[in-house]
């Protein structure tokens, strides 16, 4: 018995670091907000994603500016897409020595941008029509800083729900879904979704001081907190939504294992031992559930059922939050579970032993901070 309680201790860690993810309070029709935004869209290889996004922006109660796709040296028909759909193509260029192709890419964009907000979006988000409209007022309403959507997963097959633990954790580790709400203040900005101004992002250095940072929307976020400058990072269900590595299990696990590692380390010590804690608690759920059933006189089975069951029941409320994973994944939480395990493992090998990572047909050198290498492969 004494074993079970430690088990609901840890879930109930759980609901504490994950209790309300908040939304975006925006959508009221109060006037048209007057700032000029620049729509800045890094692309390496997007043909695919580009035209959801595209007409999502095209079908906007408000309009930006201008949509700027930086082509990050795509393979494919990025910059026909992007052109075929309004965009201005900006070429990145090659990325110089000690950048990451993101962080040039915004960086590129930012440089070249006329609004005076600039909004970084990922080319596989999608917005809602009063999504623009809708970010614009949430940061009028606390101007300066930066303002970041954590976007809504949008799954799209039973292999993209084993994402569902990467999820919850990236959620669990921004520190902006904790019972104590809005007083947290967030880990760092979620590069899917940063809306900030001109002067500010300029100011501050902007992916020009973070150019060879793996996390760079994390380390944007700490740059700004560094100049005194805030940052509010927001749920996106209703209003920014985006659909991960459709392509293939090998996407996902490229994506995932990329810059999971690195965030873990980045995130604040106390919030990762307690994320930790309550993954231990998933995983002895399901080990008291699998012995009471293999040895039902060492463990009784209700108890193990109403233990695993607690489980379901908090993941389930915590993955409707952020996207349309559904209950089954719920109810089956030990395969994502264990792809979540075996994908963080090998981050930490070859984030930390083999020293590098690889992205959308590149490959990264972990050298020390500010001074990663990158070449194609």
């Amino acid at each position: 018995m004494l074993t079970v309680l430690f088990i609901l201790l840890k879930w109930s860690i759980g609901s504490l670091l994950l209790w309300r993810v908040p939304r975006c309070r925006g959508a009221a029709r109060e006037g048209s907000p007057s700032e000029k935004i620049s729509v800045i869209i890094p692309a390496r290889n997007e043909e695919g994603n580009l035209p959801g996004l595209l007409r999502s922006l095209s079908r906007q109660s408000m309009s930006p500016q201008e949509i700027l796709v930086v082509d990050d040296d795509s393979t494919d028909a990025t910059a026909r897409v992007a052109r075929e759909w309004g965009a201005r193509v900006i070429p990145s260029g090659c990325v110089p020595a000690g950048w990451t192709g993101k962080s040039w890419a915004c960086w590129r964009g930012a440089r070249v941008a006329e609004g005076e907000r600039f909004l970084f979006l990922d080319a596989d988000a999608t917005l809602a029509p009063e999504a623009l409209a809708a970010l614009s007022r949430e940061y009028a309403r606390q101007p300066g800083g930066i303002f970041t959507l954590y976007p809504y997963h949008a799954t799209g097959n039973n292999r993209e729900r084993l994402s569902a633990f990467f999820n919850i954790i990236s959620m669990m580790s921004l520190g902006i879904a904790t019972i104590l709400g809005l007083r947290v203040k967030p880990m760092g900005a979620y590069g899917a979704c940063i809306l900030c101004s001109r002067e500010e992002y300029f100011r501050c250095g902007g992916h020009k001081a973070v150019m060879g940072e793996i996390m760079e929307d994390v380390a944007l976020g700490r740059l700004f907190q560094r100049h005194g400058l805030s940052v509010r990072c927001l749920g996106g269900k209703g209003t920014v939504g985006f659909r991960m590595y459709p392509d293939g299990l090998a996407q996902m696990v490229e994506g995932w294992s990329k810059n999971f590692a690195s965030g873990a380390t980045a995130s604040h010590p106390l919030l990762l031992f307690l994320v930790v804690v309550w993954v231990f608690g998933a995983v002895e759920s399901v080990h008291l559930l699998v012995s009471a059933l293999i040895r039902p006189d060492a463990s009784p089975p209700a108890v193990a059922v109403l233990v695993y069951g607690a489980f379901v029941l908090q993941i389930f409320l915590m993955l409707r939050q952020i996207g349309n994973f559904g209950f089954r994944t719920a109810l089956f939480f030990p395969l994502a579970l264990l792809f979540f395990i075996l994908v963080f493992f090998y981050s930490l090998v070859i984030t930390f032993l083999f020293r590098r990572v690889r992205w959308r047909g590149r490959r990264i050198a972990l050298g020390t901070k500010g001074e990663n290498a990158q070449w194609n492969g």
